[in-house]
């Protein structure tokens, strides 16, 4: 039981770095400047979740311990272990889940941001870019996290979702949140996946952002998947794709493989990209997966949709119509421009 206490103790200083819903709320004053605070909280499935991709020795404890903390069935034998340790919680409900901080766990905030740790903050103005990617990458280089716990890394920040609420000196006019009733305060929530994450809050006479337009495409402008994302610092007001207008909003839905001709307009600009949407593995003619030959063959590839980016045989770099003739075990990677990606082993004997 002992350990048992020590464990609460210590998920309990956990909260602070790793949750289930992280929320902050900023009141921004007339003169530009901010005040506010941030908790973070966690619930029991969320720990359980921890206990499942963290090795044990990241907990302190046995898998004794561990394995009866998994067990635990309801949020009222969670916080009756809690009571017993003699720690203080408060709890909130987030989406129907339970999540617990301690009871002192509110970090103030306060300051004046001007175009500074991806905040634009003013009287009239709110704005956040967030991008996930290079604060991932930034956080695995401050803790000294190797390349092959980078899959944890990624599945723990993932599992947090983003609350945060912005109360206005004035009635706002523009934003891509939830906006109150009385127009001056507004609610994001958000996860922290994907690679870029813009939020905007204007009033009247407000910067209105600076027109930016991008895709989640990055700048190759191929995808893979059915759907691509616009980011944009303005509301958007149109979206056009292949000469038809389709519903302004974040989201672009596209059919079958394809180019796809994308024209995107807020109240601040306008932008037109070319996404090419290739799902399709590149095709290789001449050698079969998991077969073995008895004389010569001649390796063909191509790519209908985004062409081939690269092609390999055994980690060099080989062209399409390469006669092989030598007996060995061979591997054939084809890579197209969309990062699809064929395999082929064989093998040849003589």
């Amino acid at each position: 039981m002992k350990k048992l206490m020590l464990l609460l103790m210590l998920v309990i200083g956990v909260l602070g770095l790793t949750a289930c819903t992280v929320e902050t709320e900023m009141t921004i004053n007339n003169d530009g400047t901010y005040t506010g605070t941030t908790v973070s909280y966690m619930g029991l499935d969320d720990l359980k979740y921890m206990i499942d991709i963290l090795p044990a020795e990241t907990f302190g404890t046995d898998e004794t311990t561990l394995a009866f903390i998994k067990n635990i069935k309801t949020d009222a034998e969670f916080e009756e272990l809690i009571k017993a340790s003699g720690a203080e919680l408060k709890s909130k409900v987030f989406d129907g889940k339970k999540c617990y901080a301690e009871k002192d766990s509110a970090v103030p905030i306060e300051g004046t941001y001007t175009q500074e740790a991806g905040y634009t903050i003013s009287a009239t103005c709110f704005e956040y870019n967030f991008n996930v990617k290079n604060y991932i990458n930034s956080m695995m280089e401050s803790y000294g996290i190797e390349s092959g716990d980078a899959e944890v890394v990624n599945a723990l920040i993932k599992n947090i979702n983003m609350i945060l609420t912005i109360h206005m000196p004035s009635e706002i006019t523009s934003t891509n949140g939830t906006l109150s009733k009385d127009k001056k305060t507004v609610t994001f929530k958000y996860g922290l996946t994907g690679d870029n994450i813009v939020l905007y809050a204007y009033t009247e006479g407000g910067k209105q952002g600076s027109g930016t337009i991008s895709l989640n495409t990055g700048d190759n402008g191929y995808t893979t998947k059915k759907s691509v994302n616009i980011i944009a610092s303005d509301k958007i007001t149109s979206v056009i794709v292949n000469g038809e207008k389709v519903k302004a909003a974040s989201k672009v839905f596209l059919g079958k493989d394809g180019v796809y001709n994308i024209k995107v307009a807020t109240a601040n600009g306008e932008q037109e990209f070319v996404v090419t949407k290739d799902a399709k593995k590149p095709r290789v003619k001449g050698v079969s997966n998991g077969t073995t030959y008895n004389k010569a063959v001649k390796i063909k590839f191509s790519d209908a949709t985004s062409g081939v980016k690269s092609a390999t045989l055994n980690g060099k770099a080989v062209k399409s119509g390469k006669k092989v003739k030598s007996a060995g075990k061979y591997t054939l990677v084809v890579t197209d421009n969309a990062g699809n990606k064929t395999t082929v082993e064989f093998e040849i004997k003589k």
